[in-house]
């Protein structure tokens, strides 16, 4: 098992997603959410060899802002799923 170290990026992103549970009154999705992260945290220490690596030359034109906003969308529809079904 190796020791993961989160970078303080790691926590605002946390922090973020969060508030959005919060914003829009979704507390139960907020504790799965964090339950789910901390499960694959854990299973990545375990088993810290398990996939491929993956090889890009275009690191630069990542978009952070895209990136969250794409994030926001699925955890939009994470959150009607779940309210509709339970």
């Amino acid at each position: 098992m190796i020791e993961i170290v989160h970078a303080s990026s790691s926590w605002r992103d946390q922090e973020r997603i969060i508030d959005y549970f919060d914003k829009v009154h979704a507390e139960d999705a907020a504790v799965r959410f964090l339950q789910a992260l901390d499960q694959t945290i854990a299973f990545i220490s375990e088993y810290p060899d398990l996939g491929n690596l993956w090889e890009s030359s275009n690191l630069n034109s990542l978009d952070c802002d895209t990136a969250w906003s794409s994030i926001s969308r699925i955890i939009s529809l994470c959150i009607d799923v779940t309210t509709s079904v339970f």
